[in-house]
């Protein structure tokens, strides 16, 4: 469900393509009521990614943490975007407080075409995707369920394929 970048790697940062993504998507989650923050450490070295791909990744989760949020009560509705190094690694944590993903179906999340979403709602290919993504870059991508409901998707990118700042 994803392709091999190959050469395609450019140097970007990525704090300010998770920034990107989640301004172009705050607009409308807080005219849902959400209330959007960002915690992106202003230190971030650039890496070698492929853009799009990471640009798509980050998209691909903000889009599923605001349905989940459409789906809870207005006064709880948050959802935090946040990004720091952590040792060899760059972490990554987008969390929302919205309904959460049933405990008997985690396993499966990252599988193709798997949803908990109503018929035509979604493909189920979203999650798949980006776990892809993320292994394509030599990273990691797991979930946690939110202390007082939602969900928490953590990233770990690797810092040995840092751009060089020349």
């Amino acid at each position: 469900f994803t392709r091999s970048f190959g050469n395609k790697l450019e140097s970007a940062n990525v704090g300010a393509l998770l920034d990107e993504v989640v301004s172009l998507r705050a607009y409308q989650m807080r005219v849902d009521g959400v209330d959007v923050m960002t915690r992106i450490a202003a230190d971030l070295p650039n890496l070698q990614v492929q853009p799009s791909a990471i640009r798509r990744l980050f998209l691909n989760i903000v889009h599923n943490a605001h349905q989940a949020l459409i789906m809870v009560p207005r006064e709880r509705r948050e959802f935090v975007a946040a990004a720091k190094l952590d040792g060899e690694s760059l972490a990554i944590e987008l969390s929302d407080s919205g309904c959460g993903i049933p405990e008997d179906v985690r396993y499966k999340i990252f599988d193709p075409f798997f949803t908990t979403r109503s018929l035509g709602e979604g493909m189920g290919l979203g999650l798949s995707v980006a776990y892809g993504i993320v292994h394509e870059h030599g990273g990691t991508i797991w979930m946690s369920p939110r202390v007082g409901g939602g969900t928490t998707f953590h990233i770990e990118l690797p810092l040995r394929s840092r751009a060089s700042d020349t």
